[in-house]
């Protein structure tokens, strides 16, 4: 839905977000599985006004929004590494009215040149690896060595906290590759891993080679999952079901998203959560940067989170959180709970488990958690009864 820039300002007055993302959209080459919002070419004209943009942006929301409990930064993308300099000038100026930020998130490409000195100002550099295997990274489009990946994750392991993306599940890579990747990982003194499954996005150049049958996907990727356990043998945790780290090097900034804790999102595509609702901006550089330089918000796409969204996000965060689970006390205020657990058992009872009113995904099923996760949307299509329910400052 849309909503009128004064009827927005009213609803997010005097908001606390717990946490700012921020949306850089450059890259040199885009990826061809990558479903953001990025690859746009870093021509310095543009690369300019996007930057005067987001300070703009951040300055609209200043006026309404309350950023004393702000506690995470997290720069994403795109390839936000490429700009130290334009991401030091927005944290000195973030941390005047955010004085308790505690973790800065700086995705990075491990290619090229990249010197930590450049990265005093944030605490933790998360690298799109993917892969250490060349054979690997040629199928998914990287513009980077594994040496590259080794040099650099050595290099800023010694400084930061530091996070590798590891893509499975790529045409003809083994379960020992997958492995492999894992031992590297930990062996360059990474403090968190997080592993995506690769997917087939909808208009992304792999989603549509795999829709015409150009490229099979493997379909069991139950090893993959059974292989990830070599991580929590050597003292990680699993937290979420893509998310590793060794105790207290958790991804704060994160686990706002899977907590459904208030965030706000600046720069294009950017979402934000604030209070019952989540809202987004514009995915066109060109839309944003004019409404914001007319002191406008961007805000493209307004969604109130209604009891039926609630139990939704209630479900699929608390199975994501691996170790939490959904907290059955929680669904009592919207579901008839009885029955809803009935109904699962029956369904789903070999794939889950609970303890202390929480419903967990068994760990040898989390590569089903997609099915298992719709099954309990459907349970609760079923016996979901609708009522009124009063959202907190409803425009």
């Amino acid at each position: 839905m849309k909503i009128n820039d004064e009827k927005f300002k009213n609803f997010i007055s005097s908001s606390k977000p717990e946490g700012l993302y921020i949306h850089i959209p450059f890259c040199i080459e885009k990826c061809p599985y990558c479903d953001f919002v990025s690859g746009i070419k870093p021509q310095r004209s543009i690369v300019d006004k996007y930057f005067h943009a987001l300070e703009k942006e951040f300055f609209l929301y200043i006026e309404t929004v309350d950023l004393s409990k702000c506690k995470t930064l997290y720069f994403g993308g795109g390839t936000p590494s490429l700009f130290p300099k334009n991401l030091e000038r927005l944290v000195e100026i973030i941390k005047k009215y955010a004085p308790k930020i505690e973790e800065i998130s700086v995705e990075a490409n491990p290619s090229g040149i990249i010197n930590p000195d450049n990265f005093s100002f944030a605490t933790r550099i998360s690298f799109g690896v993917q892969s250490f295997s060349e054979k690997n990274l040629k199928f998914l489009g990287r513009d980077h060595k594994p040496d590259e990946s080794k040099k650099l994750v050595s290099k800023f392991s010694k400084s930061f906290d530091v996070n590798v993306d590891i893509i499975f599940g790529i045409p003809d890579q083994t379960p020992e590759e997958h492995l492999e990747d894992l031992k590297i990982s930990l062996d360059l003194g990474v403090k968190h891993i997080s592993t995506y499954l690769l997917t087939p996005y909808e208009n992304t150049p792999l989603g549509i080679k795999v829709k015409k049958g150009e490229i099979n996907l493997p379909e069991d990727i139950s090893q993959f999952f059974d292989i990830q356990s070599y991580l929590e043998d050597n003292g990680m945790i699993r937290y979420e079901i893509s998310n590793f780290a060794f105790p207290g090097f958790l991804c704060k900034h994160n686990m706002l998203y899977w907590n459904r804790s208030d965030f706000l999102g600046l720069g294009i595509s950017a979402w934000s959560k604030i209070r019952s609702a989540r809202f987004a901006n514009s995915p066109k550089i060109t839309e944003y940067i004019e409404k914001i330089s007319n002191k406008k918000f961007a805000i493209s796409h307004f969604d109130f989170i209604d009891t039926k969204k609630l139990i939704y996000e209630i479900i699929f965060l608390g199975l994501r959180k691996v170790n939490e689970g959904i907290d059955l006390k929680e669904l009592c205020n919207y579901l008839d709970i009885e029955r809803f657990s009935d109904l699962i058992n029956r369904k789903l009872g070999d794939f889950i488990l609970v303890e202390n009113n929480k419903l967990k995904i068994k760990k040898n099923f989390l590569y089903i958690s997609d099915y298992i996760t719709r099954e309990i949307f459907l349970i609760v299509d079923k016996i979901f009864q609708p009522q009124q329910y009063n959202i907190p400052n409803h425009p």
